[in-house]
């Protein structure tokens, strides 16, 4: 079987966390069971346009890897996350992190909306949602730890990720939901891990 090669990916504007970096560090010199490598896109650019060329570089002919781990600036996985997600075996599968929706505190694993309403098509468990454990199948998430294997992004086209708004300049969804919606149209489902916890740093100006 051949041994996985996976491409850490992290887009910055500006700076790249130092827990991020020493984790990433870590997964380097990790390579019993799979081999890591890094990629930093450094861009004034949108984000929707760095997320894209994340995929662009890793799917490129030259790049030997078999996986994709999308990963933002500011967050730090949990020291084993990508043997973990590994061993899983999904196609797409998420590290959840923490996020502040609308003011509250939640997962960045979510479901489609019940109530269907145009304006809020997810939803996002609470970090004190007891359901939320263990490996689960999920509607969508945010583009950060999360794990894809290549012939998943060799079967969507571009653009891969986009923010989609109204005439107003609404958003209905951001970049990383877009993503997912093609995902799943592709006809892969999307995992998450709800015991595996990504840590999410907020930085304060006092």
């Amino acid at each position: 079987m051949e041994k996985p090669n996976i491409l850490i990916s992290i887009p910055t504007k500006n700076w790249v966390h130092s827990g991020t970096m020493i984790w990433a560090i870590k997964e380097l010199k990790d390579t019993e069971k799979h081999d890591v490598g890094i990629h930093i896109i450094s861009s004034p650019l949108p984000l929707e346009v760095q997320r894209n060329n994340q995929i662009i570089y890793f799917l490129a002919d030259e790049t030997p890897y078999t996986h994709i781990f999308l990963l933002d600036s500011d967050n730090v996985p949990e020291l084993g996350t990508l043997q973990k997600l590994l061993d899983h075996d999904k196609d797409v599968v998420h590290t959840v992190g923490a996020a502040i929706i609308k003011g509250s505190l939640v997962f960045s694993a979510s479901c489609k909306n019940p109530l269907n309403t145009p304006d809020e098509p997810y939803v996002f468990p609470g970090i004190t949602n007891e359901e939320s454990h263990g490996l689960r199948q999920i509607d969508a998430c945010g583009a950060s730890g999360l794990l894809i294997k290549r012939h998943v992004l060799q079967t969507i086209k571009y653009p891969y990720f986009k923010f989609v708004v109204t005439e107003d300049n609404k958003v209905v969804l951001g970049e990383d939901l877009y993503f997912c919606e093609k995902i799943k149209e592709a006809g892969f489902e999307i995992w998450a891990d709800f015991d595996l916890r990504m840590k999410h740093v907020s930085t304060i100006v006092i």
